[in-house]
C-alpha cells in the first residue's frame, strides 16, 4: 500500500564536480539551496543581488551583466539609494556608491558565468510590478503600492526574453548547463487562486524553454507540493519549506547532480563541519587547546587532499 506519491524521475549526464564553480539565481529557495553548497564546500554564488522572483526581473539582470550595463535605475527613498533591479537590502547612502557596489557585483556575477559548469534558475512568480505602468522590477522596496501597476505576465513576455538571454549565455560560455527549478515556496499574499494560475504560468515558461532552448527541468515543486504534502514539511508560516524539506530535497538533488566522487566528498565535508562545530565539555585550557588543535589537523589535512574544497 502506497501512502505518498514518489518524486519525479530525474536524471541527467551533466554532472556537478568540485572542478568548477555553480551560480544560482531567484528566489528563497535559491539562498537554501546555495547554502548546502556552501556548507558541502562548493564554490558557488548564489543571488549577488539579492532574492528576486520574477524571471523577466532575472533576465533583466543577466542582461545587464553580460552587457556590461551601467544604468542600474538607481533612486533615493528615505534618505537611502536603491536600485529597481536589486533586491531591498542591497542600498547604500549615496548613489555613486551603490553604482559601484552593483557595477561590482554584476563583474562577480559575468566572471562566475563565464567559468560554471552550471546555472540554477529558481522564479518564483510570475505576477510583476510595474513602475508607473512601465519598467518591471525587481523589488518595490516599500514605496507606496500606488507607484506600481500589477499584471500577471504574458506567456510570450516572458519566453522571448528568455530566449534571447540564454543564447548569450550559450555564446558566453558553451559549456553551460542552465536548469530551471521552479519554486515550491507559494506567494499566498497574490491569493491562493492567483499563486496557481502564477506557478501555471512558471511552468509554461519552463516548457517552451525546454523545447525551444538547451535547458533542463529539475522538479524541486514536484517534490515538496506532491511528494511532501503534510504540513509538517513547512514553517510556521505555511508556505516556506522546513530543514527537514530542504534537507530532503538536497539529498535528492545532491545525487541527482553529484557525480561519485563529488558525493563521497560532500559527505566527508558534512562530517568535518559537525566536528568543527563540536566544543569539548571542559574548563581546562589545555584539554580545550589540544582539541580544538585536533579538529584543526583533520581539517587541514582533508583540505590538503582535496584543495578545490571551499571551506
Amino acid at each position: 500500500m502506497k501512502f505518498k506519491l514518489d518524486s519525479p524521475p530525474f536524471e541527467t549526464e551533466a554532472k556537478i564536480s568540485y572542478k568548477k564553480p555553480l551560480v544560482l539565481l531567484g528566489s528563497c529557495f535559491s539562498d537554501e539551496l546555495g547554502n548546502e553548497l556552501q556548507n558541502a564546500g562548493f564554490d558557488c554564488l548564489s543571488n549577488p543581488f539579492g532574492t528576486i522572483y520574477h524571471p523577466n526581473a532575472l533576465c533583466q539582470l543577466l542582461m545587464s551583466c553580460l552587457g556590461n550595463e551601467t544604468d542600474w535605475m538607481i533612486f533615493e527613498h528615505e534618505k537611502r539609494f536603491y536600485s529597481w533591479s536589486c533586491a531591498h537590502e542591497l542600498n547604500a547612502i549615496s548613489s555613486e556608491i551603490l553604482h559601484q557596489k552593483l557595477t561590482e557585483q554584476a563583474a562577480i556575477l559575468k566572471k562566475y558565468l563565464q567559468g560554471a559548469s552550471h546555472l540554477f534558475i529558481t522564479p518564483g512568480t510570475a505576477w510583476g510590478y510595474l513602475l508607473e505602468e512601465k519598467k518591471l522590477v525587481a523589488n518595490c522596496h516599500k514605496v507606496p503600492p500606488s507607484k506600481f501597476s500589477k499584471e500577471l505576465s504574458k506567456i510570450d513576455k516572458l519566453v522571448q526574453p528568455w530566449t534571447h538571454v540564454i543564447q548569450l549565455l550559450k555564446q558566453m560560455n558553451p559549456g553551460l548547463e542552465i536548469v530551471f527549478t521552479i519554486s515550491p515556496v507559494r506567494h499566498i499574499r497574490d491569493g491562493i487562486i492567483e499563486n496557481n494560475r502564477s506557478k501555471g504560468r512558471l511552468f509554461e515558461l519552463v516548457g517552451t524553454l525546454e523545447k525551444e532552448c538547451q535547458i533542463t527541468y529539475y522538479p524541486s515543486y514536484e517534490i515538496l507540493i506532491d511528494e511532501l504534502r503534510d504540513y509538517r514539511f513547512y514553517t510556521e508560516d505555511l508556505v516556506h519549506p522546513s530543514k527537514l524539506a530542504v534537507s530532503y530535497i538536497w539529498q535528492h538533488w545532491s545525487e541527482a547532480f553529484l557525480d561519485e566522487s563529488s558525493q563521497s566528498i560532500a559527505k566527508e565535508v558534512g562530517k568535518l563541519r559537525k566536528l568543527d562545530g563540536h566544543r569539548i565539555q571542559s574548563n581546562d585550557p589545555e584539554q580545550i587547546r589540544s582539541f580544538e588543535l585536533e579538529k584543526q589537523e583533520k581539517i587541514d589535512a582533508f583540505l590538503k587532499i582535496h584543495p578545490q574544497v571551499k571551506w
